[in-house]
């Protein structure tokens, strides 16, 4: 498939990176859902509290 390494490792190179801004996004999705929850519950315990 491959007659040229240079491409095969252009080739895997992609696909790690590929995989690392994966995990970054993913790693930024479970940020922010942890982030808005804890503001949330944030806002439950001044409502819970003052009303």
């Amino acid at each position: 498939m491959y007659h040229n390494p240079h491409n095969l490792v252009n080739y895997l190179r992609a696909i790690s990176n590929k995989i690392v801004i994966n995990l970054n996004n993913l790693c930024d999705i479970k940020f922010i859902w942890r982030y808005e929850l804890v503001e949330l519950m944030f806002l439950g315990v001044i409502m819970a509290v003052g009303g």
